[in-house]
């Protein structure tokens, strides 16, 4: 009866130790982290990558230059997001085509801004503005409104339209013509 005892305690202590250790939080809900591109190509999970798809992306020159002449430094601002870790909807390179855009367009810095975020359930700055559904992804924002989801309008045009795909950089123009 004795060892009965002391086995039945055994064993409800260890119940206890294991239940207890199922019900702490062991993990941080994440957040959208404001990186500089230079970072970004630093950055594991993205440098394997990232200068190569850049690289490898030559936006229509046509395209290019009408975004150039609808672009308002005052009033338009990019704001991008992209995991480094692969949870993307979208192709890993639709971010660097995206980034190479706005290069080739000549947007400023201070009108972009990139996050890196793991998933786009995290938490990002933007929330009161749009929700993040997809990465990577592109909001354009006008007067600090956001008016285009690049990478939503991208999803819904392969879906819907799969014969009549615009490039990124005609929905870049369309977005900035909001």
């Amino acid at each position: 009866m004795k060892l009965f005892n002391v086995l039945t305690l055994a064993f409800s202590l260890m119940m206890l130790v294991l239940i207890a250790s199922c019900t702490e939080t062991t993990s941080v809900a994440g957040e959208a982290e404001l990186v500089s591109e230079s970072e970004i190509m630093t950055t594991p999970g993205f440098k394997e990558w990232y200068q190569t798809d850049l690289d490898a992306y030559s936006p229509d020159p046509a395209v290019i230059n009408d975004i150039k002449t609808v672009f308002d430094a005052d009033n338009h601002k990019f704001v991008l997001f992209a995991s480094s870790c692969g949870y993307c909807v979208g192709d890993q390179n639709d971010f660097a085509v995206m980034m190479k855009i706005i290069h080739e367009a000549g947007i400023p810095e201070s009108n972009y801004q990139l996050y890196s975020i793991v998933k786009a359930t995290y938490k990002q700055p933007y929330e009161s503005r749009f929700t993040l559904n997809f990465l990577p992804s592109c909001f354009i924002l006008k007067d600090e409104e956001a008016v285009y989801s690049v990478a939503d309008t991208m999803i819904y045009m392969k879906y819907k339209f799969p014969d009549a795909v615009p490039t990124y950089e005609q929905l870049f123009l369309s977005g900035l013509l909001k």
